[in-house]
This record gives structure tokens, C-alpha cells and sequence, in this order.
């Protein structure tokens, strides 16, 4: 009698969670690069002088670049914390085997 050894080792379920720790992993990637340059177009587009002053008072709006880029930065920081949550479970499954 003779056995032969499967060809595929890994069971359906560990090649989704390789699709899945890589599709957070660049999810990471792309939302650090973009709020990356929405931080340096805040810090390019920030009022100085005068205009600061007419924003504090409320006279003239912020640029949006301003306003949105702590909320850019609060999605890359989830999608970071996301991919690492993704990366560590898949390493946690694939040891228990």
C-alpha cells in the first residue's frame, strides 16, 4: 500500500488568513502614506499671521487639509493597529498547529 503526501500542506482556512493579514497589511500602508501627506500639506497649508488670527476669531475657515489631516491620522493609526491585530492572530493560529 502505498500513501501519498498532499501537495497543498495548508488547510483552506490558513490561506485566508494570509489573504487577509495582506490585505490589512497594505490597507496599513496606504492610509500611513496619506495621512503622511495630508500632515505635510496641513503643515504647508496652515494660516499664519493674520490668517490665524481671522480663523481663531471664526472670521475665515481653516483649509480643509488642516481639518481633516488629524482625522487621516486616526485612520492610519486604526488600519496600523488593524494589520498588526491581523499579523499577530495569524501567527498565533499557525503555532497551534
Amino acid at each position: 500500500m502505498q500513501t501519498t503526501e498532499p501537495t497543498d500542506v495548508s488547510p483552506q482556512g490558513d490561506d485566508s488568513l494570509t489573504k487577509m493579514e495582506e490585505a490589512t497589511d497594505v490597507l496599513a500602508k496606504v492610509t500611513r502614506i496619506v495621512a503622511t501627506a495630508a500632515a505635510g500639506g496641513a503643515v504647508l497649508a496652515a494660516p499664519s499671521g493674520l490668517t490665524a488670527i481671522g480663523v481663531s476669531i471664526g472670521l475665515i475657515g481653516a483649509p480643509l487639509v488642516v481639518t481633516a489631516a488629524p482625522f487621516l491620522i486616526g485612520v492610519a493609526g486604526g488600519a496600523a493597529a488593524l494589520s498588526a491585530g491581523t499579523s499577530l492572530y495569524g501567527k498565533y493560529k499557525r503555532r497551534r498547529r
